[in-house]
């Protein structure tokens, strides 16, 4: 029903659904940015991210702009997490 009153400021309910993907990969992605900036790691987002990602492919959606959010986070996030146990601050 949403998608129906939404839907006209796209050309398809698959172009709002893919939108939607996005946008809400891209605040989970905010938060885990903000919580690595902060020194914390991010690997409850990093794993929101996997799912939406999941679910996007197995409902035939293009998943390459979470794919790619995954891929950054992941490498800073365990960076983040290499450095803190070489600091000896071994937290998750």
């Amino acid at each position: 029903m949403i998608a129906a009153v939404v839907a006209p400021n796209f050309r398809s309910p698959q172009d709002f659904h893919q939108s939607a993907f996005d946008a809400i990969s891209k605040f989970v992605s905010d938060a885990a940015v903000h919580h690595i900036m902060n020194g914390n790691t991010a690997t409850l987002e990093l794993e929101c991210l996997q799912c939406i990602e999941t679910v996007c492919r197995s409902n035939y959606y293009d998943a390459s702009r979470i794919s790619a959010l995954i891929e950054i986070i992941g490498e800073e996030n365990s960076h983040l997490i290499t450095t803190l146990r070489e600091l000896g601050d071994d937290h998750e």
